[in-house]
């Protein structure tokens, strides 16, 4: 009898240790104020807004552009006879109504020309944009990432031609359980450390924080974390330093 005591006992206390194990297991995951991010840059793909011979390649990738900067050409020589035709055009129409006026001929009758005029001016506007196309321009400054036509490619409207990374705020998303929701604000300031730079912190600043749950991304490391519902949320990290776009980083709220 006593030895079954004992046994029962012994069972008891390793049942009692188990729960109170798993317990505390899920009380930890509750209260986890670390997240994990990768750290990306905002990029912008450029697109050829003409259809044309590439010319020239005036940038190469990794180098550092500014605003306004002329990185490709695109053959213009159809642009520059469409833009000299409907120059042409107007000058021809312009010497018409001078002609008319000296002759004084009634306004009314002229009427007809002055119309055609507007037409022409706005066929030569159209052509002098297209023309200035053929020069590919940077929106804003940036570091040219990947090129993905070549010298001599053949482009229509619309063909990617490179992609540029902005020289902007870098940008990382955590995933955060439904439960942890109420420590986080738009607005509020996290602290940030990368895996490779452990002896620096950054800042970070939450601008984002998604109206509707979703299941956890794919890079999750168990398939038990990919189950569950999650809030992606968005930071912007204004000074950062040495940090790289893919650099995995680990995030903490004050």
């Amino acid at each position: 009898m006593v030895e079954k005591l004992k046994k029962y006992t012994v069972l008891l206390w390793v049942f009692f240790t188990f729960a109170l194990l798993l317990l505390s297991s899920c009380s930890n995951d509750d209260d986890v104020t670390s997240f994990t991010g990768i750290v990306e840059s905002p990029k912008q793909i450029i697109y050829s807004q003409v259809e044309g011979q590439i010319n020239e390649i005036l940038k190469v990738e990794g180098e550092e552009v500014g605003e306004g900067d002329v990185v490709a050409q695109i053959g213009d020589e159809f642009y520059t006879y469409e833009t000299d035709e409907a120059n042409a055009a107007v000058k021809a129409i312009e010497s018409e109504i001078d002609r008319l006026e000296s002759d004084d001929i009634d306004e009314e009758d002229i009427k007809k020309y002055r119309f055609e005029l507007e037409q022409a001016e706005a066929k030569l506007n159209q052509a002098k944009y297209r023309q200035s196309k053929t020069k590919v321009t940077m929106p804003t400054e940036g570091i040219i990432t990947e090129w993905y036509v070549r010298q001599g490619d053949f482009v229509q409207i619309g063909t990617p031609l490179h992609s540029l990374t902005l020289k902007q705020p870098m940008e990382l998303t955590i995933y955060v359980p439904q439960r942890q929701m109420s420590a986080f604000n738009v607005g509020e300031r996290v602290s940030i450390t990368a895996v490779s730079l452990p002896d620096e912190r950054f800042e970070g600043e939450i601008v984002r924080i998604a109206e509707e749950a979703v299941y956890s991304p794919k890079n999750m490391e168990t398939t038990k974390d990919k189950a569950k519902k999650v809030f992606p949320i968005e930071i912007v990290i204004k000074d950062y330093g040495n940090l790289k776009a893919g650099m995995d980083v680990d995030v903490e709220i004050d």
